[in-house]
């Protein structure tokens, strides 16, 4: 059974999952029923809690959130339910919780309750302040009491009175105030308790199969009523003096009960008054069915606040308020639910939580931050819970507000809830009336399913968290703007956060103003800015330029306002916009002759120009037109490059256009657009080759090109090329380069022999035409080459075939070095055949000879200088000839790397090196 005292006491009658499952129902502050054995009766005696020794781990963790630590325990500032502490900062935290977690004792001084049981035989020897509930309830002299055989446990050091017998069969009695109730159970068996831990007492099979644990909280007493299996009763009676049939006196009230399984299911439970005779009988009896044993029944006794502490923050949490047509409710519980009744309702249950209050102080104290932490059990689905809240008594019951939808999760858990802007409207309004008030918060769901379900909540864990502070900020410190700054337009001033003793600095706005005339006259930049800026821009476009101005910044932490500090005195100067572009090119002002551009894709350059010295070309935007439509916009460019590239796809052949630009300079401030400047794209130049035919086989290994040229444009060839391949332009065994002249005939040295792929293209000035071609077979024309006077002129990258055709055939050779380095001459040999290689200078000396074995290619590696002429002579050694077998070279410069390796001791002494000459 539940008792609750308050304005009035009331009683809920849980039944429950397990001993251990109990603990989380009856919420972590509850000390509920641990496991924690005792070895004899003098453990009860042994406190194994106390507040005094820790500060709430709710506490330690907003602390350490905050970054702060806690300086002191502010005592002079303690109530029946709040705790307080000044942190190291200056500013305070305070802890408030609903019941009574502490006891005055008969000196009206405040203490951490602790529900240590004591054996009234022992009682005279205690020397802990013993509580004025405790007190005023007995004469307190060692006769008044007993031997321990006979004697009862007594809790000495909470807001209440009660009596809890060593035989449960006796009854136990709560007494709070005026009212005093004492139950009965009926039916049980003769059974002495045995320790449980230092605030519980356990009896075994007081009834049938099941076990009473009776548990003294800071604000209840507890009974467990434990069902080992479906053998237990399904009724259990009490008789209650104290009460009538209405349950309730001014100070108590028995609510109704409920109970959940093993397996979480909750069940209605009945109650139900009767009368034998004098006696007043309480039977609540429940039905099984499909309830999965062992099933806890968790009566618990709440407290609540007394009236009258003047001057202190002081709070109750206690009504717990529950509506709808069914579910379960009562001070540890109330249930959101949503379900459809027989005749299809839809109906929904509703909770809300009061805390009382009496004016909070006045001396410059403010909210900080406040938070309402509840614990709850979910139903397996995850819920929206909605909320608001009222004020009472000014206006009754009235709802000032709503709060931001919550999502809890399926599973069990705790609700953190930030409640600030709730508790600094409700300090402003009853403070304004210096009247007693109480806040609501009001909870419901619509987002539960259509079947039967719930959601428990356990407000007798629900607790508020709140920091407030008395002092007023310190002093900021601005680091920009500085001496010999210079302001335009937008502009970042930046500051260090001042210190306050009791307010965070990310709280803390600013108020910011600005002198134009050295502190004469102010005007405010921002009245606050946002909490926790440590920088502000703006806008200075409409304040006079001037060389006197000066910012100043104070903090503001809610109601306070710290001091003044200054910026040395800066420059306001506004920037002057730039010039528009000039200079632009490509392109022509006069759109009947545009600038003929060479490419699709070609660089629009400009040139950029402020009248402020020193600015620069921060961005850009290029806009281009075909005729009056654009086509293309850059875009604001980040660059101080005053170039841009024309996309792909953006103009096309024989297009005229016409573009334009704008900059901004590095201040942002943005031009004027250029003039427009018309370009036009270039056609490409045509060139048909006339000579020869693809396939035909020449005559002469020197070869005349002629070719026709066209241009649409009408612009005259200003320069033409000649190339060739010997394998299909994987290489380029000739080129004439780029030859300057409007020339349309060509005539190239001697080639060698072999396939060959031609192509000739012209430039108009701009472009090169595509590539006109020719597929030719040229001869082995070098014969006769028996002497230097007969050598036949070679190439470099060229691939060359010929024959020694008798025995006594040599073949000469001749090329002119177009630059000093290395060479290299590669000689193939018909298999079978001996042929050797030599290389000399201009007056025949020998610089370099190839004279391997039978069969075996030659390759010669040596130097030249630029300019200079070589002789390649080729023979066959000891009469080898093959008329109708090609030997085959190659002449190319070679790039020779040489890398060196040094050889080091043990100790990293150079012992020698090796060069290697890679080509």
């Amino acid at each position: 059974m539940k008792y609750i005292w308050k304005s009035y006491i009331s009683v809920l009658l849980i039944i429950s999952l397990t001993i251990t499952a109990l603990s989380n129902v009856a919420g972590a502050a509850s000390n509920s029923t641990r496991e924690v054995k005792a070895s004899d009766e003098s453990s009860v005696e042994k406190s194994v809690y106390s507040i005094n020794a820790s500060i709430s781990p709710d506490i330690t963790a907003k602390v350490k959130e905050l970054k702060k630590t806690v300086k002191r325990e502010a005592k002079e500032l303690q109530s029946e339910n709040s705790k307080h502490y000044e942190l190291n900062d200056g500013s305070f935290i305070a802890e408030i919780s609903p019941g009574s977690p502490y006891y005055q004792d008969n000196e009206g001084e405040w203490h951490n309750a602790v529900t240590k049981l004591t054996d009234e035989a022992n009682i005279y020897k205690t020397n802990v302040k013993i509580s004025k509930a405790f007190k005023n309830s007995i004469n307190f002299e060692k006769s008044d009491f007993i031997t321990k055989k006979s004697s009862n446990y007594r809790p000495l050091q909470v807001s209440y009175d009660a009596v809890i017998p060593k035989v449960y069969s006796d009854g136990y009695i709560v007494r709070k105030n005026n009212s005093t109730v004492k139950l009965i159970p009926l039916n049980t068996t003769s059974v002495t308790g045995s320790i449980y831990n230092d605030s519980s007492i356990q009896y075994t099979d007081v009834w049938k199969n099941t076990n009473v644990t009776l548990t003294v909280l800071n604000n209840a007493i507890k009974e467990d009523i434990i069902l080992k299996n479906a053998d237990s009763p399904t009724v259990f009676s009490f008789e209650i003096q104290g009460l009538d049939e209405t349950l309730k006196t001014e100070d108590l009230e028995i609510q109704s009960p409920w109970l959940i399984d093993q397996n979480g299911v909750i069940k209605n439970v009945e109650q139900k008054f009767r009368k034998e005779g004098n006696k007043k009988i309480l039977d609540i009896f429940f039905d099984p069915t499909d309830l999965k044993f062992p099933v806890t029944i968790d009566p618990t006794v709440l407290t609540y606040t007394n009236n009258g502490i003047d001057n202190n923050i002081f709070f109750s949490g206690g009504e717990f308020t529950p509506s709808g047509n069914t579910g379960y409710s009562g001070t540890g519980y109330f249930q959101l639910y949503r379900y459809y009744d027989g005749l299809n309702r839809l109906n929904y249950g509703t909770g809300s939580i009061d805390f009382y209050a009496y004016p909070f102080p006045t001396n410059g104290t403010k909210v900080q931050f406040a938070t309402l932490i509840m614990k709850y059990y979910g139903n397996g689905i995850a819920q929206t819970i909605d909320m608001n809240y009222g004020f009472n008594p000014y206006p009754y019951d009235a709802v000032f507000g709503s709060m931001p939808s919550t999502t809890v999760q399926g599973t069990e858990g705790f609700l953190s809830i930030d409640i600030t802007n709730p508790i600094k409207a409700w300090f402003s309004s009853y403070q304004a009336y210096n009247m007693n008030s109480n806040i609501r918060f009001n909870f419901s769901t619509n987002s539960l399913n259509s079947s039967y379900s719930y959601y428990n909540w356990t407000p007798d864990y629900a607790k508020i968290i709140i920091g407030y502070n008395v002092y007023a900020p310190g002093t900021a410190a601005i680091t920009s703007p500085q001496n010999g700054t210079i302001v335009d337009s937008n502009y970042n001033i930046t500051w260090n956060a001042a210190i306050d003793q009791d307010d965070p600095q990310s709280s803390l706005k600013y108020n910011i103003q600005l002198s134009t005339n050295g502190g004469s006259t102010w005007s405010d930049i921002v009245p606050l800015t946002a909490a926790g800026a440590s920088s502000y821009t703006y806008n200075f476009s409409s304040i006079a330029n001037t060389t006197n101005a000066i910012i100043r910044i104070r903090p503001f932490d809610g109601i306070d306002y710290g001091s003044w500090v200054q910026s040395p005195t800066f420059t306001i100067k506004h920037n002057t916009v730039p010039n528009a572009p000039t200079a632009l090119n490509p392109g022509s002002t006069n759109s009947a002759t545009p600038t003929l551009v060479g490419t699709t894709t070609p660089a629009l350059n400009w040139t950029f120009s402020d009248p402020d010295v020193g600015d620069t070309q921060g961005q850009y935007e290029v806009l281009i037109y075909n005729g009056t439509t654009l086509i293309r916009d850059s875009g604001w460019v980040s660059s101080s490059v005053a170039s841009y590239t024309v996309p792909t796809s953006t103009l096309s052949r024989n297009g005229t256009y016409n573009w334009q630009v704008r900059t901004k300079d590095n201040k942002g401030a943005i031009s004027a657009l250029s003039a427009k400047y018309y370009i036009k794209v270039n056609n490409v130049p045509t060139v048909n080759v006339t000579s020869y035919t693809n396939g035909q086989q020449v005559t002469d290994n020197v070869l005349t090109f002629t070719w026709t040229y066209s241009d649409a444009d009408g612009q005259a060839q200003s320069n033409y090329q000649i190339q060739g391949s010997q394998d299909n332009w994987t290489t380029v065994a000739y080129n004439s380069g780029a030859l300057s002249g409007n020339a349309t005939s060509f005539t190239t040295p001697p080639l060698a022999s072999g396939n060959w792929s031609f192509r000739i293209t012209a430039k108009d000035g701009l472009e090169w035409s595509a590539a006109a071609t020719r597929s030719l077979v040229l001869p082995n024309a070098y014969e006769p080459n028996e002497t230097t006077a007969q050598a036949y002129p070679i190439n470099y990258a060229q691939n060359y075939t010929s024959l020694i055709s008798t025995a006594t055939d040599v073949d000469f050779y001749k090329y002119t070095a177009t630059a000093a380095g290395i060479e290299k001459f590669k000689l193939t040999v018909p298999t079978g055949l001996n042929y050797d290689v030599y290389v000399y200078d201009a007056s025949m000396n020998l610089i370099a000879a190839g004279i391997r074995g039978t069969g075996l290619a030659e390759e010669i590696i040596y130097n030249v200088n630029a300019g200079a002429t070589y002789y390649i002579k080729i023979i066959g050694v000891g009469g080898s000839y093959n008329a109708s077998a090609n030997y085959g070279f190659s002449l190319n410069r070679q790039a020779a790397q040489y890398t060196t390796t040094y050889q080091y001791d043990a100790n990293g002494n150079i012992t020698g090196k090796t060069v290697t000459i890679t080509n």
